[in-house]
């Protein structure tokens, strides 16, 4: 699920991930994000911070607060690229934070890591310890 309030960081975030073969769900801020989550159950979400009405760390602090959606992995996505912004995310839950702009190739490279985590996550491995390379068609028609 991409969750950002600017339709053309959107547009990127899900061209480019449509094209390594993930299945993209957007929400356009946090709210419809909350709301759709349960019935989308997606394998990732890329949360932006810098949004009206409920910004990302609300997200994030809410999708970690309930049973059904706190093993899902969260990648934060900001223009924000003080330390503190990340060291925040990563304390409240985010397993990465990505800065836009990105460069190419980094963004499917996060995300297919950050489902490699959230898979170590919900087989009860925190994660410590994985080594080798990752599998890049292993996740080919996940949902983000």
């Amino acid at each position: 699920m991409v969750v950002d309030d600017e339709f053309d960081v959107r547009l990127a975030l899900a061209m480019t991930l449509e094209d390594s073969g993930y299945e993209i769900f957007e929400a356009v801020n946090g709210r419809e994000a909350l709301s759709s989550v349960r019935v989308v159950n997606p394998d990732l979400i890329l949360l932006d911070i810098n949004m009206p009405e409920m910004d990302g760390f609300q997200v994030l602090e809410q999708l970690k607060t309930y049973r059904e959606t706190a093993d899902i992995p969260v990648v934060m996505i900001s223009a924000r690229s003080a330390p503190r912004d990340r060291g925040d995310a990563l304390f409240m839950g985010a397993v990465d934070y990505i800065t836009k702009p990105w460069s190419e190739g980094e963004l499917e490279l996060r995300v297919s890591w950050a489902l490699t985590q959230g898979k170590s996550i919900t087989q009860g491995n925190s994660g410590r310890g994985v080594t080798g390379r990752i599998d890049t068609e292993a996740f080919a028609g996940a949902s983000v």
